[in-house]
């Protein structure tokens, strides 16, 4: 059920940060319409990674120097946790600067009948947080479609309880290289959508396991993300 309602939330949230792109986008669309993709000066902002399809590997020493490969894969639809607000300003024609900004934070409580009352306990928060600078090339084949092809560095760290109801957590950072190679394209001059590959890995990582005495450990880790995403942005 808690699972449930956090997923729901990030729907309503997604859905919220969307509509206001699109709302802000059409208010200012009798002042764009002459608006070219890549046009220097101007500021695209969006949601992206919200729809699409990730693989993604972690691997780390555990406390006894074994190697553990950590593999997930994700296919959502409207459902993806790991959607990020991003903004980039076209500094000169085609060419872009900015990042993308991301973080989700999950907790909650348990409670069941005890004796004539009730008992209550709080789980542990789990955490994750990301942020990803980009340069990029929009190699425009019209007014309103064009490849985005983007680069750059980032971070990802998160704190995640294995057991939400104890206190020892796997805390984990990663410094990244990602790029996105995007499809763009802009029904209207001020609203696009953009769907392609991306994908980042770690150039340096750490993975720690904390209050679990004495199972405490540090060691070095990697990451690997290969994905196919999709996003929905204005552009003033």
């Amino acid at each position: 059920m808690q699972q449930f309602v956090s997923s729901a939330g990030s729907v309503l949230t997604q859905v919220a940060l969307a509509s206001a792109i699109i709302a802000g986008g059409l208010s200012v669309v009798s002042r764009a319409e002459a608006q070219v993709l890549g046009a220097p000066g101007a500021v695209a902002i969006g949601v992206e990674n919200i729809t699409g399809y990730d693989a993604i590997t972690r691997k780390y020493d555990n406390q006894v120097n074994a190697e553990v490969t950590d593999s997930t894969t994700q296919f959502s639809f409207l459902l993806k946790s790991g959607a990020r607000v991003g903004v980039h300003y076209f500094l000169i024609p085609n060419v872009s600067l900015g990042g993308s900004l991301g973080y989700e934070s999950v907790g909650g409580s348990l409670k069941w009948p005890d004796g004539g009352g009730n008992y209550s306990e709080d789980k542990q928060t789990d955490s994750r947080f990301l942020l990803h600078l980009k340069a990029g090339y929009l190699l425009a084949l019209s007014n309103s479609a064009g490849f985005w092809f983007r680069a750059g560095p980032g971070v990802n760290r998160s704190s995640i309880h294995p057991n939400v109801r104890v206190a020892a957590v796997a805390k984990e950072t990663f410094w990244t290289v990602g790029l996105d190679v995007l499809f763009v394209y802009a029904p209207v001059p001020v609203v696009g959508f953009f769907a392609g590959p991306t994908g980042d890995i770690s150039f340096v990582g750490r993975h720690t396991e904390e209050n679990n005495a004495p199972n405490d450990y540090s060691h070095s880790a990697s990451y690997r993300r290969l994905g196919l995403d999709l996003g929905i942005m204005a552009m003033f």
